[in-house]
């Protein structure tokens, strides 16, 4: 399964996480999309402004039918 990729971000394909030898406990882990912005190519400052509202906003979400927030990380390019 791929997802899009558009001019600021990219969701590569994620991998489900089973249980194998690295934990102790099953662990069930639903699929997952891991979508990553290069903020770089941001040009306006409301741009990242509305970057963290619409994460704070689908944080807090619950449905079926829309994607769960999960965890945010920002890291510093390389």
């Amino acid at each position: 399964m791929s997802l899009q990729e558009s001019q600021l971000s990219t969701e590569p394909n994620a991998y489900i996480l089973y249980t194998g030898n690295q934990y102790p406990l099953p662990v069930i882990s639903p699929p997952v999309a891991i979508k990553i912005i290069d903020t770089r190519k941001l040009k306006e400052e409301y741009q990242k402004n509305n970057l963290q509202r619409e994460a704070r906003i689908l944080g807090q979400l619950r449905h079926p039918n829309i994607v769960r927030l999960y965890e945010t990380l920002k890291v510093r390019p390389e």
